[in-house]
């Protein structure tokens, strides 16, 4: 991983080993093959990785932004691995603090809101319902779009019965 955190960080300056467009093409299948790779390690390890890359961290998720696989990730968020699944919300998470309504949308598009409300719904993911709600509160924070359908879809009266009814003290600090 030490090589891919190079790549994103440094592309190569000189015109003789790789353009700066052929760069581009090269992360962003380095990224999509490490998050399809058999080996569920490493898809895990690519996982945490770009979710400590991301994390409070603008610049380099404006850089990354246009490698990360988004339908890959939503697939994992709506999987059963707890493992990959809780690096996969705080990357979207992560993202979705960004000032970019363009990517916000795009993910929004991939019908995430439904994908973290039937999350909310699984018993058992409830160590998960913290990070959901987080991910949700920054899509909420995006395009006037995304907030109509949190209404359509009912998540505020979701997330208004958490902060009245879960147990759990640290879910009702993200859902407020």
């Amino acid at each position: 991983f030490f090589f891919f955190f190079l790549m994103i960080r440094r592309p190569p300056r000189s015109t003789h080993c790789i353009s700066s467009a052929a760069s581009d093409v090269y992360k962003r299948q380095l990224l999509k093959s490490l998050l399809n790779f058999q080996s569920k390690s490493a898809v895990n390890d690519t996982l945490w990785t770009i979710s400590y890359l991301t994390d409070r961290n603008t610049e380099v998720v404006d850089k990354l932004v246009d490698f990360i696989d988004f339908p890959a990730l939503v697939k994992v968020i709506a999987g059963d691995d707890i493992r990959d699944v809780t690096p996969a919300l705080r990357i979207v998470g992560n993202v979705c603090t960004t000032d970019n309504e363009e990517v916000v949308k795009k993910i929004y598009q991939l019908h995430i809101l439904e994908v973290l409300q039937q999350l909310l719904l699984r018993e058992d993911m409830k160590k998960l319902h913290k990070e959901a709600c987080w991910v949700l509160s920054n899509i909420a924070m995006g395009p006037p779009e995304c907030l109509a359908e949190f209404f359509e879809r009912k998540i505020f009266g979701l997330l208004a019965n958490y902060a009245i009814n879960y147990p759990n003290q640290e879910v009702h600090q993200d859902v407020i």
